[in-house]
């Protein structure tokens, strides 16, 4: 615990430990650390990477994870917020210049999320974005309430179109 939660002393070498014990588990497990030593308080949040046939494993393993001083464990990546801007590689995604609109699918929603700059052919553009939904909702949410995505460029005419900071709104009042 007090090794960890020093991480940064010797960040590389944990973090290489504790992918592969996770990867024991479950090859789709990941981690992040979050919360910060100056309030004694770390969280230790374990996903599943967005793949929902390793959900169980974040769950059981949450389940069963110790109780330690100084330590929150949190499954999946909770929600952050919209309104963020964010660099994946040299793309920047802007959550108050994204938009989207959604239509009901059964028990979930379909979305059309427009993105800043878009463009089709560069696969970075949606893992961006998947970062910015995942950051908007939570990665549980993301994966269990959503129902197919469609990524496009932001059009000139922007009247129909609702901002992307209502997206959480939408798919919590959403049955």
């Amino acid at each position: 615990s007090d090794e960890l939660y020093e991480f940064e002393n010797n960040q590389d070498q944990l973090f290489d430990q504790l992918t592969a014990e996770l990867n024991k588990i479950d090859e789709n497990l990941t981690f992040v650390f979050g919360g910060s030593q100056d309030d004694d308080t770390r969280d230790f949040i374990i996903s599943a990477g967005g793949i929902t046939s390793s959900f169980d494993a974040v769950e059981n393993l949450c389940n069963v994870a110790p109780n330690l001083e100084n330590w929150v464990f949190i499954a999946f990546r909770p929600r952050i917020g919209t309104d963020l801007r964010i660099m994946f590689d040299t793309i920047e995604m802007d959550g108050q210049r994204m938009k989207f609109t959604y239509k009901p699918a059964g028990d979930v929603v379909d979305i059309k999320l427009f993105v800043p700059n878009y463009d089709s052919s560069d696969d970075r553009y949606i893992s961006a974005a998947f970062i910015m939904l995942d950051n908007a909702l939570g990665e549980y949410d993301v994966e269990t309430k959503i129902g197919e995505i469609e990524f496009l460029p932001v059009p000139n005419d922007t009247t129909n179109l609702l901002p992307f900071s209502e997206l959480p709104n939408v798919v919590d009042n959403y049955k």
